[in-house]
């Protein structure tokens, strides 16, 4: 506790320097310079926040929180939405042509309107590679694949892409339909019952 330091640095006096506290290292110290002399600071008042500095930062807290709270979640599939997809220029014009029918048919059935776009987005589709397809999922047998993490829905198969965006609003496997663990073409009662209750359709 009665350890001091004399610092001196561009012609400030040197003034005492007291331990943080008790439990602190014997090199940490708080120090005070005066161009004028030794200043000397009380150490147990003079790391005291000032009254109104605390106020204010409690209501930044607060707003800030108020702020978070009420931002829309971009990958909730809100009412009015908009789902973009950032399409990979890899695909060619008759894969991208599946691609965009599938957005479409999702902006038909459901409140939220998905489109493919080349330029960045929340969420990408990608033509999976072999390394991909052999590790993920297990290595097992897959057209498809979304990665909920990165966004990225993962296309062997472009067939493959109305099932897996249909995972990507939350749907989950039907027994018939286009949710249906082996997809069907049309889409189902079953399909339907399960957007509803996911709330991606009306």
């Amino acid at each position: 506790m009665g350890q001091t330091r004399a610092v001196r640095r561009r012609g400030l006096e040197p003034l005492r320097c007291y331990p943080l506290a008790p439990q602190a290292s014997a090199n940490a110290f708080c120090c005070g310079f005066s161009r004028n002399g030794p200043r000397q600071a009380d150490p147990k008042n003079q790391h005291r926040t000032p009254w109104w500095r605390r106020v204010r930062s409690a209501f930044g807290h607060l707003a800030l929180g108020a702020l978070l709270a009420c931002s829309p979640d971009p990958y909730e599939p809100r009412p009015g939405a908009v789902w973009c997809w950032e399409a990979d220029p890899a695909f060619s014009a008759p894969e991208r042509a599946v691609l965009e029918r599938a957005a479409e048919r999702w902006t038909e059935r459901g409140h939220v309107r998905h489109e493919l776009t080349e330029g960045p987005c929340w969420r990408r589709i990608v033509r999976a590679t072999p390394e991909q397809r052999a590790t993920m999922r297990d290595g097992a047998n897959w057209s498809g694949y979304f990665d909920d993490q990165s966004q990225t829905l993962y296309l062997v198969d472009v067939r493959a892409a109305e099932h897996e965006m249909g995972h990507a609003l939350g749907l989950g496997h039907v027994p018939e339909g286009v949710m249906a663990s082996q997809p069907g073409p049309e889409w189902t009662d079953a399909d339907a019952a399960e957007c509803r209750r996911v709330g991606a359709c009306e």
